[in-house]
């Protein structure tokens, strides 16, 4: 998904005023790419909370997702407080056809995602955390959570309530 969103990206840079219809068909092309940047994070996190869980981290899923929120919302801060400098600086003035700065608009919007996506690609290609990997670290999921005596398993005060150990199986 990445990779495809690269080449479909690649042209824009290089379009100018009159060139809608191409950045119509380069819209479509990447949006039809969005599900991997949109289901594929979420997805990993899961992986990597249960791995984490698996190799005796307990229960922090939710300082995982606090942490990816964060990084989420810093790195549009970011994006923010590093574009509109660079813009400033490239003299762009925004409203004019033409401005000076015009190519750093060009670069930053068309080249910067093409920049950190290949990154991200990058990272991602030896990202192996499958499900034998998660096998390794303890047994398959699916074992049944219930203590040897049958009782109810010992709740946290995070949890919805568990089922009673009889209905366990059924899950």
């Amino acid at each position: 998904g990445l990779l495809l969103a690269c080449v479909a990206f690649l042209p824009a840079p290089f379009l100018s005023l009159g060139d809608a219809p191409i950045f119509f068909i380069l819209a479509i092309a990447t949006g039809l790419t969005m599900g991997a940047d949109l289901i594929l994070p979420p997805a990993m996190q899961a992986d990597v909370i249960e791995a984490d869980a698996r190799a005796g981290g307990g229960d922090r899923a939710g300082l995982y997702f606090a942490l990816w929120g964060m990084a989420t919302k810093a790195s549009l801060a970011l994006a923010v407080g590093l574009a509109f400098p660079l813009l400033d600086l490239a003299g762009f003035v925004p409203g004019t056809t033409g401005s000076p700065g015009g190519w750093a608009l060009a670069a930053l919007y068309g080249g910067a995602p093409l920049v950190f996506k290949l990154s991200a690609w990058r990272l991602l290609r030896g990202y192996g955390l499958d499900e034998t990997a998660l096998a390794r670290l303890s047994p398959a999921l699916g074992v049944s959570s219930c203590p040897a005596d049958g009782s109810t398993p010992p709740q946290s005060s995070f949890s919805l309530a568990p089922l009673p150990c009889s209905q366990d199986a059924a899950r």
